[in-house]
């Protein structure tokens, strides 16, 4: 069973229990947790850089420095796709800044 929540912009949560995950399944906790690890790796690698830079060379230097492994055909759009959620989710508190088309550059806080 799972919960649905609608928020004042509309948008929906979906919250599931932890305890009714399939037994022969990651658990939903290991599952956030590597998409935190995914994103505190991101967020070194820009920080390091010092300046703006693509998902693809963000994804490069993590997998060449052996931040993240991953087996997956799509990986940038992976990193992409989790650093937009957290800018959307955490406004003002996010690590990240989107600066241009493809552009992502730590944010003011983190610079």
């Amino acid at each position: 069973m799972y919960h649905v929540q609608e928020n004042a912009a509309r948008s929906y949560q979906v919250e599931f229990p932890i305890d009714q995950v399939d037994e022969g399944s990651q658990s939903a906790r290991a599952v956030c947790d590597q998409a935190s690890q995914r994103l505190d790796a991101a967020a070194q690698v820009l920080h390091n850089h010092g300046k703006p830079m693509t998902c693809k060379a963000i994804v490069e230097i993590m997998l060449a420095k052996g931040m993240w492994k991953t087996g997956g055909k799509t990986p940038a759009a992976t990193i992409y796709s989790a650093m937009l959620r957290e800018i959307d989710n955490q406004p003002g508190e996010s690590r990240f800044a989107k600066i241009g088309r493809g552009l992502f550059a730590p944010a003011k806080s983190e610079a």
